[in-house]
């Protein structure tokens, strides 16, 4: 997919489908899922600045997290934070992580402050030791990280400004390769394939152009009016690219257009599948599934209320998932479907103040993350080793217990969320509440009232349903 900056959004609500029943005795909450497809919270990574990008390694249960100066390392199986942070000077711009001097390291671009060019600083994988930085001349604007056989490779591009370029950069000793010139407008974004040796840029002279990393020579351009995204699969050599009013379908071997599917409204995002077997696009509230070789229409995912914000595949290629950003203070939400059936599998919501900014499968497809300004929210995907229910054990804080109006005795357990507290819904409230024998009734959860035992949910014994 294509690169994105990300938006800031708010992560102080959270709610899911009704897919659980709620049971207490004791200190113990017990959370008995009658739908094993439905995803569970893991955990809510806490960002005090905007959250720039996410980026994985090629193994491992790590990942990094950019905000405009700073960047964290985290392990999503451990729900642990690596590092403790590392802070830089100049706005950082793009992360990557690569092999520098025979050790895997995390690469930090950021602008230089007041002199001319950008800063890459290399660090350890972990981000616990910085090992170089490289000054690179005249460089600024967007980047985009990719590998061509061995060599790390780094893209440019100002989008703001009038220099409509596409520097490549070797960003071992900092030498430039290639200058792309070709587009004459403003370029909106470029599109690599991992392992490809084609560069795949579009800009609003409604031009997509395809770049050889190898020779630098520019291979073929397509034509496609108000073009808005694209995406590349270089296994099957097929570009997909939307517009206000309609996909195209693009063979990037003979340049030729393999089908035109019309849209009632703009093309939000698109999206090929790993494999390149279908094509996912957004057309208003509803998402098509195409054939992506031929453009038949496979079926249309209905369901969202407002008009979606973005899809993405799973690493397997079995789920998809959606979300859209309403207005007028209406919760975002989140699907996941079952590409397969076309069945929606749960549906997750955030607060109305939220503003989802972008969502994306960790490689081995376990997590899902849904990146905000201020955090991530991390979801267990379900499979056959991951519980579709658990027991958290928990101590209750007396001196911090807050009575409040409650829901009544059969209300619905939502899901477990924030630190594992049980989100319920009853008669006239709707929150974070735990149920407590001592005072036999409900007690609305915080972070403060509540002292859970740190256990992973994924660790617990499994409840059976009766």
């Amino acid at each position: 997919m294509l690169f994105r900056l990300l938006m800031i959004i708010n992560i102080a609500m959270l709610t899911s489908i009704p897919v659980s029943a709620f049971q207490s005795a004791g200190g113990v909450i017990q959370i008995t899922r009658q739908n094993a497809d439905a995803v569970t919270i893991l955990d809510v990574v806490a960002f005090n600045e905007n959250i720039a990008s996410i980026i994985y390694p090629a193994s491992g249960t790590d990942y990094a997290l950019a905000s405009d100066f700073a960047v964290q390392v985290w392990d999503y199986a451990r729900l642990a934070l690596l590092n403790q942070g590392i802070q830089v000077s100049g706005r950082i711009a793009g992360l990557s992580y690569f092999n520098h001097n025979q050790t895997d390291s995390l690469a930090i671009y950021h602008g230089a402050g007041e002199e001319d060019g950008a800063i890459i600083e290399f660090w350890d994988r972990f981000g616990t030791q910085q090992q170089s930085a490289l000054h690179l001349q005249n460089a600024k604007g967007q980047v985009v990280a990719h590998f061509l056989e061995n060599t790390p490779l780094l893209a440019t591009y100002d989008a703001f400004g009038a220099n409509f370029a596409i520097n490549i950069w070797d960003i071992r000793d900092g030498s430039l390769l290639h200058t792309f010139d070709g587009h004459t407008r403003e370029i909106l974004g470029l599109d690599f394939a991992a392992g490809s040796e084609r560069l795949i840029s579009y800009a609003r002279d409604n031009t997509i152009r395809v770049w050889n990393l190898r020779t630098g020579a520019e291979e073929i351009f397509f034509t496609h009016e108000d073009v808005l995204n694209v995406d590349y699969n270089a296994a099957k050599n097929l570009l997909v690219s939307g517009s206000v009013n309609d996909v195209r379908l693009w063979d990037v071997d003979t340049g030729e257009a393999v089908a035109v599917l019309p849209h009632e409204t703009f093309v939000a995002d698109v999206a090929f599948n790993a494999d390149a077997t279908l094509l996912a696009t957004i057309d208003g509230n509803n998402i098509h599934l195409w054939d992506a070789e031929t453009g038949a229409e496979r079926m249309t995912l209905t369901g969202h209320e407002s008009s979606v914000s973005g899809i993405l595949f799973s690493p397997d290629n079995d789920l998809l998932v959606s979300y859209d950003n309403p207005f007028l203070g209406m919760p975002p939400s989140i699907r996941l479907w079952d590409v397969s059936t076309g069945n929606v599998m749960t549906i997750i919501s955030i607060g109305t103040e939220s503003n989802i900014a972008d969502v994306s499968f960790s490689p081995d497809g376990s997590t899902l993350m849904v990146l905000s300004g201020g955090g991530v929210l991390l979801y267990g995907v379900p499979s056959d080793t991951r519980p579709a229910a658990g027991t958290i054990p928990a101590r209750i804080i007396p001196s911090s217990v807050n009575l409040r109006s409650a829901p009544s005795s059969a209300a619905e357990a939502f899901d477990v969320v924030f630190s594992q507290v049980v989100l319920v819904s009853g008669r006239d409230v709707t929150g974070q509440f735990v149920y407590l024998p001592e005072f036999d009734g409900w007690v609305r959860a915080g972070s403060t009232y509540i002292d859970l035992k740190g256990i992973p949910l994924e660790t617990l014994p499994i409840v059976e349903t009766g």
